[in-house]
C-alpha cells in the first residue's frame, strides 16, 4: 500500500498583500494626488465604505483629467504638448523620481468617483499561483486585485511573485 503525499496548491491568498492602500470614491482628486505622493504609489483600488471594490484609479487617470481641465486634449500624441504638460505638474525630488504635484486648483473640483476606471483584472483568493502569474504576465499588470464577494481582500504585484514574504518562490 502506497501513500501519496498531498501538497496544497498555493493560491492568491498565500501571496497577496492584505494591507492595501485604498482610496474612497468620495475624496477629491487633489486629496488623491497628495495620497499618491505621500505613499509613493502610482495607483490604488477605490472602495466604498463597506470595502466593496468600485474600481482603480491611477496617475494616468489624473493626467487625463489635467489634460482635459487645461484644454490640452488637442495635443493628442504630440510629444511636445504631452511632455510640456506633464513637466508642468511634476517635480524632481532628490531621489530623481517624478512625483505628481497637487497644486492645480482644478483638481479640487472632481471626486475620484468621476475618474475611476473599472477594475478590469481581479482574481478570487483561491486562484492558483500559476494562473495568477499568467494573468499578470499576459496583461502586463502592475497590480492584480484579489476580490471575494465584491470586497477587496488584497493585492498582488509582480514583485510579490518574485520575492514572496514567506521566502518561497513561485
Amino acid at each position: 500500500m502506497t501513500t501519496k503525499s498531498l501538497t496544497r496548491v498555493q493560491t492568491a491568498r498565500d501571496v497577496m498583500r492584505r494591507e492595501v492602500i485604498t482610496v474612497s470614491a468620495k475624496i477629491n482628486t487633489l486629496e488623491l494626488v497628495r495620497m499618491m505622493n505621500r505613499y509613493d504609489v502610482h495607483g490604488a483600488p477605490v472602495v466604498d465604505d463597506a470595502r466593496r471594490l468600485v474600481g482603480v484609479v491611477s496617475r494616468a487617470d489624473v493626467r487625463a483629467l489635467l489634460r482635459w481641465e487645461l484644454g490640452h486634449d488637442s495635443g493628442g500624441d504630440d510629444p511636445t504638448v504631452r511632455e510640456g504638460l506633464l513637466d508642468e505638474f511634476f517635480r524632481f525630488p532628490p531621489a530623481g523620481r517624478r512625483v505628481l504635484l497637487p497644486e492645480n486648483p482644478g483638481l479640487r473640483n472632481y471626486a475620484v468617483e468621476e475618474i475611476v476606471s473599472a477594475a478590469a483584472f481581479s482574481v478570487a483568493p483561491h486562484t492558483p499561483i500559476p494562473t495568477v502569474r499568467r494573468i499578470i504576465r499576459q496583461a502586463s499588470l502592475h497590480r492584480l486585485l484579489v476580490v471575494e464577494r465584491d470586497r477587496l481582500e488584497g493585492m498582488i504585484t509582480p514583485f510579490d511573485l518574485i520575492f514572496p514574504r514567506n521566502g518561497r518562490s513561485w
